[in-house]
């Protein structure tokens, strides 16, 4: 579904204007470093993963900002209303492109973010 870029929200949230609506598109398949502790894990976050989450915004917001062609490929909207979706950005995956560059992991896979 061809799209248009917004804003960013957070390391993993893009506002994208589809179909003329604004809507929060959430990335599909990653994990990035969140910019502020998430309740109740406040014992997982450090500033270090603050630091790589406004890395993660600035990367993607550069690509998204110059693109030709963002599309989307909506995969499911979760329990609060947020569209999960692979992000295309001038046919490369937005959320591969993360993974390349260290700033996400796969769904599913343990990480920290911080130095231990």
């Amino acid at each position: 579904v061809p799209a248009s870029y917004v804003e960013m929200v957070s390391s993993d949230t893009v506002v994208l204007q589809i179909d003329g609506n604004h809507r929060h598109v959430q990335i599909a398949s990653i994990q990035t470093p969140q910019l502020q502790p998430r309740p109740g894990a406040e014992a997982r976050w450090c500033d270090a993963e603050g630091e790589k989450a406004e890395q993660t915004m600035r990367y993607a917001e550069s690509l998204l900002s110059q693109a030709k062609k963002v599309a989307v490929d909506e995969q499911y909207i979760d329990e609060s209303g947020i569209l999960r979706a692979q992000i295309y950005v001038d046919q490369l995956s937005l959320g591969q492109e993360l993974l390349y560059k260290y700033l996400a992991v796969e769904d599913g896979e343990s990480t920290t973010w911080c130095d231990s």
